[in-house]
């Protein structure tokens, strides 16, 4: 038998927190190509057509994952941005070799 649920507050809190996050994303980092966002813990950031994204944000970790030095920069400034907003302390992780 088929059963039917409504989302929980904390589901609903978590969708809301994504949503608002990758708004905020869009608009601080015009440039960007994309800004997608998946299964209410993830937002990828996309800036180029290439299909791969350059900055991964997980949300229940407060952890942006770099995936080349010439985005570092905005990670940060955009973590920073996130955290004068309200949100807990995220943490910027490259994701490629260190020079």
């Amino acid at each position: 038998m088929v059963k039917v649920v409504d989302e929980s507050p904390e589901e609903i809190a978590r969708e809301t927190r994504l949503s608002k996050l990758a708004v905020i994303a869009k608009d601080f980092l015009p440039h960007a190509t994309s800004v997608h966002s998946w299964g209410g813990y993830y937002i990828m950031i996309h800036f180029d057509d290439t299909g791969q994204s350059k900055i991964d944000i997980y949300l229940n970790e407060n952890v942006m994952n770099v995936k080349s030095q010439r985005y570092l920069d905005y990670a940060v400034k955009l973590a920073e941005n996130y955290e004068r907003l309200g949100e807990p302390e995220f943490t910027v992780k490259r994701r490629y070799p260190s020079s």
